[in-house]
């Protein structure tokens, strides 16, 4: 995770990032994929101009549920 994050603070634009993907039917809800040993976990975030909220961190099997 903070090897994700950093890359996120580093990144001029989010097709910097690797395994950011905009959410189908969304034009500012994107999802951040970021693997562990075990488990597979999702990053849901808003990006609006400059600026990237990162608004969820849940695994991958729940995160679709609380957002967006």
């Amino acid at each position: 995770l903070d090897t994700k994050i950093a890359q996120i603070e580093k990144a001029k634009t989010l097709s910097n990032v690797t395994g950011a993907i905009l959410l189908e039917g969304y034009s500012h809800h994107y999802r951040i994929i970021v693997k562990s040993k075990k488990q597979s976990y999702r990053i849901g975030s808003i990006v609006r101009g400059e600026t990237i909220w990162l608004v969820r961190f849940l695994p991958r099997r729940i995160i679709y549920k609380s957002f967006p």
